[in-house]
């Protein structure tokens, strides 16, 4: 019989980081969020809701007014 030891480490904890900016007007769509995500083990997927969704990019252009939830 052998036996052998082994230690499994899991990745650090994804942390995202947003910066959002809003549409000039309310009936603009020139909004965007660029995310930034580091630790984690990549490679990442993206999957979000919001007006004219859904989106599976990192980074969103384009955008209208509205709740976008990643």
């Amino acid at each position: 019989v052998k036996s052998a030891s082994f230690t499994v480490t899991e990745p650090a904890p994804v942390v995202a980081s947003a910066a959002v900016t809003a549409p000039t007007c309310n009936a603009g769509n020139n909004g965007s969020i660029n995310l930034t995500v580091t630790q984690g083990a990549a490679p990442f997927s993206f999957n979000w809701t919001g007006p004219g969704g859904p989106y599976t990019s990192e980074d969103l252009s384009g955008l209208r007014a509205g709740v976008y939830v990643g």
